[in-house]
């Protein structure tokens, strides 16, 4: 079972919305502590935000060094082979996240999933595969995996109607803006409802802009 940072405001025991947010490759659930702080949602929401920690894995990338990994890095070349099995275990394990705050809370609670480079592109994986209907899907300095839209629309045709924010800084040299925007093509033609953001000057994080169209997305479809 995956450890989580919950509810990092405190204000409320009912909750309307609830954000699942996932770390970046070699990082910490701690990372995105202050991100009620920086979204600014607006506080009578009832705003519940989940933060899971990924597990400590191998990672090929880093010659096989131990660090959170939601799954394995083979290669940065776009020919490199990908830890599909690795990064469906993840999904599998967000999703019952999902499904247990749904339990506790209620079917009509609004649930978001985003995250940031690995963690953004296991978003994008949840989003394809799930079951559950989502509000909304978040994916920041992140790319597809491969073979992640196989036959999803055909198991599940309520994932084409879930909205998906695309966020990269343009001047991102570890995940390049290219893999993103190869995504934001990849989804479009599979009849996702996708939107793209692209920031100047920006690298591999997340800017304050970026936090403000985030925000702004989130609100939308409440």
């Amino acid at each position: 079972m995956l450890e989580k940072i919950e509810n990092l405001q405190s204000k409320t025991d009912r909750y309307s919305v609830i954000i699942i947010w996932l770390h970046g490759l070699g990082a910490t659930a701690d990372d995105f502590k202050h991100l009620p702080d920086d979204l600014m949602l607006p506080e009578n929401l009832g705003v519940k935000y989940i933060l899971p920690q990924a597990p400590l894995l191998s990672v090929t990338l880093n010659n096989g060094m131990m660090m959170p990994a939601w799954y394995d890095i083979v290669g940065l070349d776009k020919d490199s082979p990908q830890d599909i099995n690795g990064a469906l275990h993840s999904a599998s394990e967000i999703e019952e996240i999902i499904k247990s705050e749904i339990q506790m809370t209620s079917e009509a609670v609004k649930v978001f999933v985003g995250g940031f480079s690995q963690g953004g592109s296991l978003a994008l994986l949840v989003a394809a595969r799930t079951n559950i209907r989502l509000s909304g899907i978040i994916c920041c300095s992140g790319y597809l995996l491969k073979n992640a839209l196989l036959d999803s629309a055909l198991k599940h045709q309520h994932t084409l109607s879930q909205p998906i924010l695309l966020c990269h800084g343009n001047e991102d040299d570890i995940v390049k803006k290219e893999w993103g925007l190869k995504a934001y093509s990849d989804l479009n033609q599979k009849g996702y409802l996708v939107d793209w953001h692209c920031y100047p000057n920006l690298g591999h994080s997340v800017s304050m802009q970026e936090l403000t169209d985030i925000s702004n997305f989130i609100t939308t479809k409440l």
